[in-house]
């Protein structure tokens, strides 16, 4: 994880590239809060989930469509990703 300050502002440039070979990509996820308290759940922003087969290949970027099914939906995408061996890289930036 690199952070970079800002000069002409109070923001802080956070990139992040982790990766979690066991780790499914549909059970990870980001949370951020502030200082005063705002916290958002699931931080997307500039973050892309990309899945790893289980010898850490990329196989493809988590969709947007993939976030919006349902719950019996997820579960059995999740087993199937522990099932095969699935993990996780974690890339991108956020601005706090």
């Amino acid at each position: 994880m690199l952070i970079q300050t800002s000069h002409s502002s109070d923001n802080f440039h956070i990139n992040i590239d982790i990766e979690m070979p066991r780790m499914p990509c549909d059970v990870i996820s980001l949370d951020v809060e502030d200082s005063m308290g705002y916290h958002v759940v699931d931080y997307y922003g500039e973050m892309v989930k990309y899945r790893m087969s289980a010898d850490g290949d990329m196989l493809d970027p988590e969709t947007e469509a993939e976030r919006s099914v349902s719950r019996d939906d997820l579960f059995n995408r999740i087993l199937k990703e522990l099932n095969d061996g699935q993990g996780c890289r974690f890339k991108g930036f956020l601005e706090v």
